[in-house]
C-alpha cells in the first residue's frame, strides 16, 4: 500500500482563496494544481497518497454556537476511522481559536490542540503501528486583520499558538512545523496565497523526505540515532569517546569532525543506538566551507533524539545553544527531541540551577550514567524485555535479539533454546509465537 498521508485543517487546508485574482480559475477555492496538499502530492510522487479534510471554521475542541460540528474532537473518531490505515496524521489547526466567541487565549488553544492530538491517537487507525502526527502552527494572523464576525484580539492570541503548539507536541511525543512564513494574501490576512501554499507543501515535502532518509538510516542499522550538536571545541568527541570508548580524534581546532563520525552506543535497557558526532558550530564560519558545514549538519536531522553539547565553563554557553536551535529549527529538526548536556563541568566556573540540563565530563566520567539514562528514558517505546524458547530449528530469529538489542540471558534447553533480553518494538513480531 501507499503510505498513507492524512491533511487535517480548516480552509487553508480546503483551500479557501480571498483574492479570485490569485487563483487560476478565479474562484473561491485553489485548485488541485494550487492547494497545499496536491502540491505534496507531487512533491512526495506517487509511492504516496495524500488526502485533504480541510474544512472552513474547523477548530481543535470549541463547539461553535454558529455552525454545528465545526470542532475536529467531535468528529475525529469517525473521520479518522473513514480513512485508515493512516501512516501520518498532519494537523494544521488554530486559526479559528481565536475567534472572540471561544474567549480562549493562546494556552487554552494548546490545551485544546492537545486534547485532540490524544483523541487522535486513541483512534484505531493506523494499522497496529505507533500513531504518527505532525502539528503544523499556522501562520499568525497579520496585522490589518478586521473581521466584525471573529471579534477583537484574534491578531495578539494568533501570535501566541505557535509557541504553544510546539511545547505540546514535544510534550506529546509528536512532530512540530511552525509555517510562519508562508505567505498570506493582503486582503483578510488570514488565508495563504498560491505562493503561500507552494511554500507550506516544500516545507512539508522536505521534512517527509528527511523522516525517510532518517528511516533508511535506521534500517541500516537496525538502531535509533542520537547526534551530538553544539559549538567546536565544547568536547563532543570526547564526550563520545568516553561513552563509546576511545577512536574519534580530539582537537581543540576548527572543524576536526567535518565529516560526521557515527558509533554504536549501547544503552543501560541494552537498547544499541547509533551516535553521531556531527560538525562543530564556529561564530564566524568561513565562505569556503558552508556548504560542507550545512550539508554534514544536516545528519541531525534524521535523528532520533539531538543532544545540544556546551562547554559549561564557558560565558556565552546560554548563546551559542540559542543560535544551535535557531540553526536546527532551520533544519527542521523542531520536532526532534532535545536533551541539554554541560560538558566540562570538571573546570572552574561550571555552575548550573537548572534541573533540566545535564552536567557532565568526560575527562572524569561525571554525568555519564545520568545521559546514558535520560537517553534511556527517551527511547524507552522502541524496546521491549521478553523471555522467548526457540526451537533448534528456528535460532535464527535470535539474530534480531543479538545484534539490535542485547541477551541477557541464554540457555540451550531439551526443548529448545532460552533467551531473555531486549528486543526493538519493530522486531517484536520475529518472536511472536515463542514468547514465554
Amino acid at each position: 500500500m501507499k503510505t498513507h498521508i492524512l491533511c487535517l485543517g480548516d480552509s487553508n487546508t480546503h483551500g479557501y482563496c480571498a483574492d479570485p485574482k490569485d487563483n487560476a480559475d478565479g474562484g473561491i477555492r485553489f485548485n488541485e494544481d494550487e492547494r497545499w496538499t496536491c502540491r505534496l502530492q507531487t512533491a512526495l510522487g506517487d509511492k504516496y497518497l495524500v488526502t485533504e479534510e480541510g474544512l472552513s471554521g474547523r477548530t481543535t475542541v470549541f463547539a461553535d454556537p454558529i455552525h454545528e460540528s465545526m470542532d475536529a474532537l467531535s468528529v475525529a473518531y469517525p473521520l479518522l476511522k473513514s480513512h485508515e490505515v493512516i501512516d501520518l496524521l498532519i494537523i494544521m489547526l488554530g486559526t479559528n481559536d481565536v475567534k472572540e466567541r471561544f474567549n480562549a487565549n493562546a494556552a487554552c488553544i494548546g490545551a485544546g490542540m492537545e486534547r485532540l492530538i490524544q483523541k487522535c491517537k486513541t483512534v484505531d487507525c493506523w494499522g497496529g503501528k505507533e500513531p504518527n502526527i505532525l502539528v503544523v502552527a499556522p501562520p499568525r494572523i497579520k496585522e490589518g486583520f478586521h473581521d466584525e464576525v471573529m471579534g477583537d484580539g484574534c491578531v495578539e492570541k494568533s501570535k501566541g499558538v505557535a509557541g504553544w503548539y510546539k511545547i505540546i507536541a514535544e510534550r506529546n511525543n509528536v512532530h512540530f512545523l511552525d509555517a510562519e512564513g508562508c505567505e498570506f494574501n493582503q486582503i483578510d490576512f488570514m488565508h495563504l496565497t498560491r505562493k503561500g501554499h507552494a511554500q507550506l507543501a516544500e516545507k512539508l515535502a522536505e521534512m517527509e523526505k528527511r523522516r525517510g532518509e532518517s528511516r533508511k538510516a535506521r534500517a541500516k542499522t537496525g538502531m535509533p540515532v542520537v547526534s551530538l550538536v553544539g559549538y567546536t571545541n565544547v568536547g563532543k568527541s570526547s564526550l563520545m569517546n568516553a561513552l563509546c570508548g576511545p577512536s574519534v580524534a580530539e582537537a581543540d581546532m576548527l572543524f576536526a569532525t567535518l565529516d560526521p563520525t557515527s558509533r554504536k552506543l549501547v544503552l543501560p535497557s541494552g537498547m544499541a543506538v547509533l551516535l553521531v558526532d556531527t560538525v562543530g558550530f564556529v561564530s564566524r564560519l568561513p565562505h569556503n566551507l558552508v556548504e560542507a558545514f550545512k550539508s554534514t549538519l544536516e545528519e541531525a536531522a534524521w535523528s532520533d533524539v539531538i543532544v545540544r553539547v556546551a562547554d559549561a565553563g564557558d560565558d556565552q554557553r546560554e548563546e551559542q545553544l540559542a543560535i544551535t536551535d535557531e540553526v536546527l529549527d532551520g533544519l527542521d529538526c523542531a520536532d526532534i527531541p532535545r536533551l541539554t548536556v554541560y560538558n566540562k563541568c570538571d573546570k572552574p566556573n561550571a555552575l548550573n540551577f537548572d534541573p533540566d540540563i545535564l552536567l557532565t565530563s568526560a575527562k572524569t566520567g561525571y554525568g555519564l550514567d545520568a545521559l546514558l539514562k535520560k537517553l534511556d528514558e527517551l527511547l524507552s517505546d522502541r524496546v521491549h524485555t521478553i523471555r522467548v524458547l526457540l526451537p533448534y530449528d528456528k535460532l535464527g530469529l535470535a539474530a534480531p535479539m543479538r545484534e539490535r538489542g542485547s541477551v541477557q540471558v541464554e540457555e540451550y534447553r531439551e526443548d529448545g533454546l532460552y533467551l531473555e533480553g531486549i528486543v526493538k518494538t519493530e522486531d517484536l513480531h520475529y518472536f511472536e509465537g515463542y514468547l514465554v
